[in-house]
């Protein structure tokens, strides 16, 4: 949702908090199946060995962003996050490392605060209260990136409808014999039923 709505806010669109929740039910089942691959294949790099685990997490880093502006299928998001993060793979890990660490420093001091208080209670709440406001760094972060990646490469799948090419269409417009009324067909150049000429040969070729 947070993605949405930060890529509303970077294409300087109107947030829609009705449209982001429609779009977000749609493409609810997709988000799902992209966040379940990418978590096991990176939960399976750091069993394996830490490197590549730490490299999935780059290379998939930008699949949500992918999927939700670009309405990608699970697999296109994918390798749209790998098209967009290739060569940029220092800068990015840089970008995660700042935000574990923003993130651990919100749960520390949050812990630390709540450990004045004698009630687990009013721990608790100090602790969601601190999350629920780093919680939205990450998300953004992630689809200022997209946008920064997706204007240095090339655009995958978007095509704009002027790019099409169109090929030309005669002119189908009814005509009449000036001599005798008949209806002619459309690129006629003698009257089928008095014999006029109604047309030069000029008139009947394609408009370039």
């Amino acid at each position: 949702m947070i993605v949405k709505w930060a890529s509303d806010i970077f294409e300087g669109k109107e947030v829609d908090i009705k449209s982001g929740l429609s779009l977000i039910f749609r493409l609810l089942k997709d988000i799902i199946s992209v966040s379940f691959l990418t978590g096991a294949l990176i939960m399976l790099g750091l069993i394996l060995l830490v490197l590549p685990g730490v490299i999935l997490a780059i290379i998939f880093s930008l699949s949500i962003p992918a999927l939700i502006i670009e309405r990608l299928k699970v697999f296109g998001s994918l390798k749209r996050s790998k098209d967009l993060t290739d060569g940029t793979w220092w800068k990015i890990s840089l970008l995660l490392l700042a935000i574990l660490i923003l993130f651990a420093a919100a749960y520390f001091f949050a812990e630390l605060a709540s450990s004045f208080f004698r009630q687990k209670f009013a721990g608790a709440i100090i602790t969601i209260v601190a999350v629920s406001l780093i919680e939205p760094v990450y998300p953004i972060s992630i689809t200022y990136l997209y946008y920064v990646l997706r204007g240095q490469k090339p655009a995958y799948r978007l095509v704009e409808a002027r790019a099409k090419y169109v090929q030309p269409t005669r002119k189908l417009e009814v005509k009449f014999c000036y001599s005798c009324g008949q209806v002619l067909p459309y690129d006629a150049i003698y009257c089928p039923n008095c014999g006029a000429r109604v047309a030069a040969i000029s008139d009947n070729l394609y408009d370039t």
